[in-house]
């Protein structure tokens, strides 16, 4: 396989990918080929990835998840 040098990465961006890595349990060389690949259409998202990523999206979110109690509730407000 061919090796790959880039140089003058911003220190901000570094971090973000060396976090994104640690998150998905992978070095940071594997999270930069995986990105590689995504971006340039070879390989498909992972399923459980993705789904790994919107539950962390919906954790930083800080929300109280809806409950069909509450989605009723919605529903059947103004209602006769």
């Amino acid at each position: 396989m061919a090796a790959l040098t880039i140089r003058n990465i911003p220190d901000d961006l570094y971090q973000d990918l060396k976090a994104h890595a640690a998150k998905h349990q992978r070095s940071l060389n594997k999270e930069v080929v995986m990105m590689l690949e995504r971006t340039m259409g070879r390989k498909s998202a992972d399923a459980m990835e993705w789904l790994q990523d919107v539950d962390t999206l919906r954790d930083s979110l800080n929300v109280t998840p809806l409950t069909d109690r509450m989605i009723n509730q919605a529903k059947n407000e103004g209602r006769p």
